[in-house]
C-alpha cells in the first residue's frame, strides 16, 4: 500500500513541477513571435519582457503576455496598425490566431496595461527616465487557459 501512496504523491508532485515548466516553455515560444519581428524603420526596441500566470480578471486561468518597450516617433495608431498586420499564434494552439494586442503610451517605468491587473512589469531601461516622450509598449496577450496545477503566487 505504501508504494501506491508514494506513487500517487510522486505523480502529484511531478504535476506541480512539470506543469510550470510547460507553461514557461509556452510563454517563451509565444513571446518570441513578438521579439523576433522586424520592426519598421524608426522603431527602436529597448527592452523585452514576458509574464504568465493569473494576470487579470477573476478566476483561475493561465494567461500569457509578451511585450517590447520601444522608442519611436511613430504614432500610437501607426504602431497599432503595424501589430494588427502581423499574425500571432495563440500561446497553446499553433492553429489559432491570437488577436489580443495592445499598444500603450508609456509614462513611467511601470507598464500600465488592461492585461496586467495582478502582475507588474517594470522597465529597467526607464528607471532613471524623467521624460517619457515617444516610449511605447507593444503587447501581445493570450489567456483563459486551465492553470493545470500551476500554483505560482501571481
Amino acid at each position: 500500500m505504501s508504494k501506491v501512496i508514494a506513487g500517487v504523491v510522486g505523480f502529484i508532485l511531478s504535476l506541480y513541477l512539470i506543469v510550470p515548466i510547460y507553461n514557461n516553455f509556452q510563454l517563451s515560444r509565444f513571446s518570441r513571435q513578438l521579439w523576433n519581428l522586424e520592426f519598421p524603420q524608426g522603431v527602436i526596441v529597448l527592452e523585452e519582457d514576458k509574464e504568465n500566470g493569473k494576470l487579470n480578471g477573476n478566476g483561475n486561468s493561465m494567461d500569457y503576455l509578451a511585450c517590447v518597450l520601444v522608442k519611436s516617433e511613430k504614432t500610437q495608431d501607426e504602431l497599432e496598425e503595424f501589430l494588427e498586420s502581423k499574425k500571432f499564434h495563440c500561446a497553446r494552439d499553433d492553429e489559432e490566431e491570437c488577436r489580443d494586442i495592445e499598444v500603450v503610451k508609456v509614462e513611467s517605468d511601470i507598464l500600465q496595461s488592461k492585461y496586467l491587473e495582478h502582475e507588474t512589469i517594470t522597465f529597467e531601461f526607464l528607471s532613471d527616465e524623467t521624460e517619457f516622450q515617444d516610449y511605447y509598449a507593444l503587447i501581445i496577450y493570450d489567456g483563459g487557459y486551465d492553470s493545470s496545477f500551476d500554483i505560482r503566487g501571481h
